[in-house]
C-alpha cells in the first residue's frame, strides 16, 4: 500500500521486510530495531486479539471479561487508543498517520480506537494482501456455487416486508407481494438498527437495543479508463496534511474536511484480466460524514465537488485521468449507498468501535427481545470489514446452534 501526501512524501508498507525498514527509515531514526520490536510485540497481540477478544461472543460484561480475563484485555491495549498504542514503537507522525489510517477500515479515527485495533496494519504484512480471482465479487460467486451445492434455494430481486412474529417469537418472513414463507429462524444481514426498525411491527420498536453511534458514509467513484496511469500500483491512500484534523471533522465535528482523505485502488493492476486490453478499472473512496449531520452531503452538486477535488489531487501527484479516458463512469452517493443495502443512517462501516461499542456491548448476534431472530454483519458484533464480517457469520451460526440444543 502507497500513502502519498499533499507536500510529496511518500511511504509504501510491504510484506518484502527489507524495503519495510528501509521506507520506515526515511522518516523514523533506527528503523530496523523499532519495525523488528514492533512486529515480534504484534504477532502474540494479532493472535490473541483475533482468536480471543474478537470472537468472544458474550451478551454481559461479567460474562464477556470471565472469558477473555481482564489480563487479555490489557495485553490486547484495549485500555489506550490506536495512535498511543503505535506510539510505544514509532516516533515519526508520517509513520504514525500511514500505520493509524488502517483504523478507517472500521470507519474509525486512531485517536479514538482501543489499541487492540493496532493489530491491522500487523495483520496486513504478516499475511499479505489478497485479490479473488474476477474481484471481490468472485468471492461473492463462490459463496453462491457452494451454498446451491449444499441445497441452499436462493431468491434473488426478493424484497421482503417484515419479519413474522407469532406468539412473541420469529415464524417466518413476508415478502411485499404478500408470499409468506414459515420458519422458526431468521438471520438479518441488513444493516441491525436499520433493518429491525423497518421489519418489526411498531409493538416490537419500543423493545429493542439501545441505538449505535454510527460511522462515516462515503462517496465511490467507479471509472473504466481505456488506459492505464501512470506507476498506479494496486492500493494507493493520499493522506491529508493534518490527519487529527480530517479525522475530527468526519468523526465528530460532522463537517467535509478542507483537506480530503481518500483511497484509490487499480485492481486491474493486480489482475489485468478485470479490464479489456490496455485498459483499466479505477475505485475511489471519500470518506464523509452522515448526512444526518452534514447537511451538505445532500447537496446536488456535492458528488461532482467532491469529484473535482480528487482528481485535481491525484493529478499532483502525476495520477492525471482525464475525460478523455473514461469510457465508463458510476458513482454512489451516501443516499445511494443507504437505499441500496438498507444502511442505518447511510453509515458505509456500521456501528462505531468505540470502547462502549464493542464486544458485549456492541449490538447484539441474536435479538434480546424477539426469540429466532438473529443478525450478521458490520453493526453486530464483533464488528465491521471483510474478515470481521465473516466472523460474524460463524459467530452467529455458533450462537443459532448453541440455542438450538
Amino acid at each position: 500500500i502507497r500513502f502519498l501526501w499533499p507536500n510529496g512524501d511518500s511511504l509504501t508498507l510491504t510484506s518484502d521486510l527489507p524495503a519495510l525498514v528501509e521506507e520506515i527509515g526515511r522518516y523514523d531514526s533506527g528503523a530496523e530495531a523499532r519495525v523488528m520490536a514492533w512486529l515480534a510485540d504484534a504477532e502474540p497481540r494479532f493472535d490473541l486479539v483475533m482468536r480471543r477478544v474478537v470472537e468472544a461472543d458474550e451478551t454481559s460484561v461479567e460474562g464477556y471479561l470471565r472469558r477473555v480475563g481482564l489480563s487479555s484485555l490489557i495485553r490486547s491495549g484495549t485500555h489506550r487508543s490506536m495512535r498511543a498504542q503505535l506510539r510505544r514503537h514509532f516516533r515519526s507522525p508520517r509513520v504514525l498517520d500511514a500505520l493509524g489510517s488502517y483504523a478507517m477500515y472500521l470507519g474509525g479515527s486512531p485517536w479514538d480506537l482501543p489499541g487492540a485495533f493496532a493489530v491491522l496494519p500487523y495483520g496486513e504484512i504478516a499475511y499479505g494482501l489478497w485479490l479473488p480471482r474476477g474481484g471481490v465479487y468472485g468471492l461473492v460467486e463462490a459463496i453462491e456455487r457452494l451454498a446451491c451445492e449444499l441445497g441452499v434455494v436462493i431468491h434473488t430481486e426478493t424484497e421482503i416486508r417484515g419479519v413474522s412474529v407469532r406468539n412473541g417469537r420469529t415464524a417466518g418472513v413476508e415478502t411485499v407481494d404478500g408470499t409468506g414463507y414459515g420458519c422458526d429462524v431468521v438471520v438479518i444481514n441488513a444493516d441491525a438498527p436499520r433493518a429491525r426498525r423497518a421489519l418489526l411491527g411498531p409493538v416490537l420498536q419500543s423493545r429493542r437495543p439501545r441505538a449505535p453511534h454510527m460511522t462515516p458514509s462515503v462517496m465511490t467513484y467507479y471509472l473504466a479508463l481505456r488506459s492505464s496511469p501512470r506507476d498506479p500500483g494496486h492500493h494507493t491512500i493520499f493522506m491529508p496534511h493534518d490527519s487529527r484534523r480530517t479525522f475530527d471533522d468526519l468523526q465528530h465535528a460532522g463537517r467535509i474536511p478542507d483537506d480530503l482523505a481518500f483511497y484509490v485502488a487499480v485492481p486491474s493492476a493486480t489482475d489485468p484480466g478485470m479490464a479489456p486490453a490496455g485498459g483499466s478499472v479505477l475505485f475511489i473512496l471519500v470518506p464523509v460524514p452522515l448526512p444526518t449531520v452534514c447537511p451538505d452531503v445532500e447537496r446536488d452538486d456535492f458528488a461532482a465537488s467532491i469529484r473535482a477535488r480528487v482528481m485535481q489531487r491525484m493529478a499532483s501527484h502525476g495520477l492525471d485521468v482525464g475525460d478523455e479516458s473514461i469510457a465508463f463512469e458510476e458513482r454512489m452517493t451516501p443516499r445511494e449507498w443507504q437505499d441500496r443495502f438498507a444502511l442505518h443512517e447511510a453509515s458505509a462501516f456500521g456501528a462505531a468501535h468505540t470502547l462502549l461499542q464493542i464486544g458485549p456491548l456492541r449490538w447484539p448476534n441474536r435479538d434480546p427481545y424477539v426469540p429466532g431472530l438473529y443478525y450478521v454483519g458490520a453493526s453486530t458484533v464483533p464488528g465491521t470489514g471483510l474478515p470481521t464480517v465473516t466472523m460474524s457469520g460463524r459467530m452467529t451460526v455458533r450462537r443459532i446452534l448453541s440455542d438450538a440444543r
